[in-house]
């Protein structure tokens, strides 16, 4: 024991392990803000993805195609996006299936929601959803009628 508290109350320990201890706390945070980066940028290309492939939603254009690039980005959003985005991918699906006319407001819901998220720079932690929250949806073929 008085070794120990001899090596505790050396100088030459204290100038060797203040250093390395400061090293360690900053080589933390730089990992840390490296990944908080990686997750930022990851969603940021979902989101991108997103808003490209909504054009397909709209009602003059209504692409089957682009609305199943849509559908299969909002399935992958339950990787990486918070429960809001989730929900609002969600409900803008919803208003597309039915016509709803509902369906614009519902995509800038979405865009807002896709913003929020962005600017707010923090990775979602914990989830509120459901099983039932898990649309399994597909795009409608040419020779299909929509719900009316």
């Amino acid at each position: 024991m008085g070794t120990v508290l001899g090596i505790l109350k050396s100088s030459e320990f204290w100038a060797v392990f203040i250093p390395a201890a400061v090293a360690v706390w900053l080589w933390y945070l730089k990992s840390a803000d490296q990944l908080a980066w990686q997750q930022y940028k990851r969603r940021e290309g979902l989101y991108k993805d997103l808003l490209e492939q909504s054009v397909g939603l709209y009602e003059s254009t209504r692409d089957p195609k682009k609305i199943e690039a849509f559908i299969a980005h909002v399935r992958r959003s339950w990787l990486y996006a918070p429960d809001r985005v989730i929900e609002k991918a969600n409900a803008l699906l919803n208003a597309v299936e039915t016509n709803s006319p509902d369906a614009k407001s519902a995509l800038g819901s979405l865009m807002l929601a896709i913003r929020r998220d962005l600017l707010a720079g923090k990775y979602p932690r914990k989830t509120k959803l459901a099983i039932g929250d898990y649309k399994h949806l597909r795009a409608l073929k040419a020779s299909e009628k929509a719900p009316r």
